[in-house]
């Protein structure tokens, strides 16, 4: 039985078979001849296989996958309103801090609010909008890009976006390349018939810190370092029974993947990943801490 889900603007039709996600335009004249193949099961175990199986729209507005067996990732669609690749479909792109058996977290529409003049309408209530968003930066080697993805509710149909820097868009998910690294205060103003809302947040770009710190104790050796897909990391001082946290964040201090394991030795996958500059952290469980710099190629 695959899995099914809907992208939030109700344009494409994603559906999971096994081994591969397909994408279909709800809007094309011919749905079956619009299929395009996003992606194929790339065999990875964790630490059986990962093959696709449920799909879940969340309240981010990413689509999530799990696997039809008992394993610590999930899948994911960062860009479901988008067509083909440009979706950005990621596998094992989730770590869980544990196992999952099957299971889906369910998220209905709880905020689709009533239609107004519709028989739901009985208390005459209307949809005003409540602004928010998010954003992420995908090309590490162009860091001063963000993508800004709508996430307002109650039927906004009016976008209007202040990056910061005296630029803005009215578009509903933009992209913006900032001139200089810095922190910019963006806000996003939404409306419809009923109302208008805004929100903003402050959106630090570019910005980095290439300190390592190791501290007593715990010493970290990461190998080969520039990596094309796996990370190898030997932990001195950690016992077999311990729990090391590791997370990888892009040059823009935004976590990119998340690990966890018991022991001294891990190998990591990580050839989803973009080209770039990451920064790892990694904390076990009775406090110790160290960070450091890897670089894909």
């Amino acid at each position: 039985m695959p899995g099914a889900a809907i992208s939030p603007n109700s344009q494409y039709l994603y559906i999971a078979n096994g081994i591969w996600l397909h994408q279909y335009d709800l809007q094309a004249d011919n749905i079956l001849t619009s299929e395009i193949l996003l992606g194929t099961y790339d065999g990875y175990m964790s630490p059986v296989n990962t093959f696709f199986f449920l799909l879940q729209l969340a309240p981010d507005g990413k689509l999530y996958m799990n696997s039809a067996a008992t394993v610590n990732t999930m899948h994911i669609v960062h860009q479901p309103d988008l067509p083909g690749v440009a979706c950005r479909f990621e596998q094992h792109g989730v770590q869980l801090p544990t196992l999952n058996n099957w299971s889906m977290p369910n998220f209905p529409n709880y905020r689709l609010g009533p239609l107004d003049g519709s028989p739901c309408d009985t208390l005459g209530l209307d949809n005003l909008p409540a602004a928010h968003f998010r954003w992420e930066f995908w090309d590490t080697l162009t860091p001063l890009n963000v993508s800004f993805t709508d996430l307002s509710i109650y039927e906004p149909a009016i976008w209007q976006w202040d990056f910061g820097d005296n630029s803005g868009s009215t578009e509903k998910d933009p992209e913006h390349l900032y001139p200089a690294p810095g922190v910019y205060n963006v806000c996003l103003k939404v409306s419809n018939g009923n109302g208008t809302d805004s929100i903003g947040y402050p959106v630090t770009v570019g910005v980095s810190s290439e300190a390592e710190v190791v501290p007593a104790g715990l010493e970290v050796a990461v190998a080969p370092n520039p990596f094309q897909s796996v990370l190898a990391f030997s932990v001195s001082g950690v016992e077999a029974w311990q729990r090391v946290n590791v997370v990888l964040r892009d040059i823009a201090g935004r976590t990119v993947a998340q690990t966890v394991w018991r022991g001294s030795h891990s190998d990591w996958q990580l050839e989803h990943l973009p080209r770039g500059v990451y920064m790892y952290e990694l904390r076990t469980d009775d406090g110790r801490r160290a960070v450091g710099k890897v670089v894909k190629t």
